[in-house]
C-alpha cells in the first residue's frame, strides 16, 4: 500500500468514526473502549488516529461536540439545563457545568440569557469561550 492509499483508508476510517460518534454522543458511557470493537480498531489505534488526524484527543472532541449540542439546545429550547445535560451525554450536571464554563466562558444559564444565541444556526459557527 502506498502513502496515498494509506491516507485514503485513514480518512474513510475517521469519517466512519466521526459518524458513529455523532450518532452516539448522547451515550454517557461512550469511550474509545466502547467504540473500538464496533469499528474493528484497537483503543490505542483509535486514540492515535484522533490525535494524528484531528490534533486533539477523543475525549476533547467528544466534550466539544457535547457542549456545542448543549449550546444549541439552550439557545433554541426552554428545556431545563439538567435535562439538556442528560440529553448530550452527561450523567452529572456538575461535570456538565464545569465543561460548559471551561469551553464557553460562562455558565449554561448565562449563555441562555444572552441575546446572540437566540439566532438559530449561529451556535455551531461560534468559537468556544465567547460568552459576553
Amino acid at each position: 500500500m502506498d502513502a496515498t492509499e494509506g491516507r485514503t483508508i485513514r480518512t474513510a476510517t475517521l469519517d466512519q468514526v466521526l459518524r458513529t460518534i455523532r450518532r452516539r454522543y448522547s451515550d454517557p458511557s461512550l469511550s474509545l473502549k466502547v467504540l473500538s470493537p464496533g469499528l474493528n480498531l484497537s483503543e490505542r489505534h483509535l486514540g492515535r488516529l484522533f490525535k494524528e488526524t484531528l490534533g486533539q484527543s477523543f475525549r476533547h472532541y467528544l466534550r466539544e461536540l457535547r457542549i456545542r449540542e448543549a449550546a444549541a439546545l439552550l439557545a433554541n429550547t426552554t428545556e431545563d439545563v439538567k435535562m439538556i445535560a442528560g440529553k448530550v451525554g452527561y450523567s452529572h450536571q456538575n461535570h456538565f457545568g464545569e465543561d460548559f464554563r471551561a469551553l464557553m466562558g460562562c455558565s449554561a444559564l448565562e449563555f441562555r440569557n444572552q441575546e446572540w444565541p437566540k439566532s438559530k444556526g449561529q451556535i455551531l459557527d461560534r468559537q468556544f469561550g465567547e460568552c459576553y
